[in-house]
């Protein structure tokens, strides 16, 4: 009897969690208040809590899915909170998105941090702008994947534990007026390899990111110092770096993994490169 009773005690209880799964499986109101939501229709939206993983997630392990266009996200300097294990999305941008606008800034000045997460901000979408977030402690702190024209602006990514930010596909994105410092591997990474330069380029399906535009991003030099400032992979190619300041990393301020003429480097300010030709 004791047995059949905590059955169906351990029965109910994952019902509730199920249940709790499915309650968080929902659209976005415009404030939103939790993690574990979908916006799915175009449109204003505001964040009027922090919000931590342990809200719930959505079906993709996210805490906010962007599957709408023309949306507009204003996070009013609420931090948003993975679980820190490496896990899950902080804002996930999906294909279906895009011209999307996206602003952390809240009152006195006030700025959202995303932590906690594998990928801060992942973008697989189209002409988005981003602007004033501060990505630390996650795996990667924004991770554009095939997304093109992806504008991210005064920004921070620091003490991620790979990349602060990783283009790992797509073109005409530009990252400028932020800083990338103390990541792991490197503050900003143009290629398809997880683990930094390999000499290898992009194999199969995967494509190298061509064609963005890297300007006015800084390292802060200081311990614990990351391998690379900026790192393109073999590859990846027609890309712009130009006026950016990186000092005392670890292996290279800046890299190209490829022959000269493939990327313009231009008025940088760095100690160490790889090559001869990054100016």
């Amino acid at each position: 009897m004791r047995t059949m009773v905590s059955r169906l005690a351990i029965s109910a209880g994952l019902l509730m969690l199920v249940a709790v799964g499915v309650a968080n499986a929902q659209n976005c109101s415009s404030s939103i208040q939790a993690c574990g939501c979908t916006i799915n229709s175009a449109g204003a939206y505001t964040v009027d809590s922090d919000l931590t993983a342990a809200q719930g997630l959505t079906s993709r392990g996210s805490c906010i899915d962007v599957a709408a266009a023309n949306v507009k996200l204003f996070t009013n300097g609420h931090n948003i909170t993975g679980a820190g294990t490496g896990t899950g999305v902080g804002i996930n941008l999906l294909s279906t998105a895009g011209s999307l606008f996206l602003a952390a800034a809240g009152p006195n000045s006030t700025y959202t941090t995303v932590s906690g997460w594998q990928y801060g901000m992942q973008s697989l979408a189209d002409n988005v702008t981003s602007e004033g977030f501060y990505f630390t402690g996650n795996t990667t702190g924004v991770l554009i994947k095939d997304g093109d024209n992806n504008n991210l602006s005064c920004f921070g990514a620091y003490n991620n534990s790979v990349y602060g930010v990783w283009v790992r596909a797509g073109s005409g994105n530009q990252i400028d007026f932020g800083g990338a410092w103390n990541n792991g591997v490197a503050g900003v990474y143009l290629g398809c390899s997880g683990t930094g330069p390999s000499g290898q380029a992009c194999t199969g399906s995967s494509h190298s990111p061509s064609g963005n535009f890297i300007f006015e991003v800084f390292s802060y030099p200081g311990p614990p110092p990351q391998s690379y400032g900026i790192a393109v992979e073999k590859g990846s190619k027609q890309n712009s770096i130009v006026d950016n300041f990186f000092l005392s990393n670890s292996v290279d301020d800046l890299f190209d993994g490829n022959t000269s003429g493939a990327n313009v480097w231009h008025a940088n300010k760095y100690a160490t490169a790889n090559q001869s030709f990054i100016q």
